[in-house]
């Protein structure tokens, strides 16, 4: 996963610019993960 890979070179370096990357990344994941867990419902519901 892209985030984990980012997340260990931000734990490495220490270097915030990772950091921002990760939380950058990690908001578009949550966000394809709620939008694939409502369109489940949709279609079971």
């Amino acid at each position: 996963m892209l985030i984990d890979i980012i997340w260990k070179a931000f734990e490495r370096t220490g270097d915030a610019m990772y950091y921002l990357e990760y939380t950058k990344c990690k908001d578009v994941y949550d966000r394809i993960e709620k939008n694939d867990r409502e369109e489940d419902m949709d279609k079971t519901g």
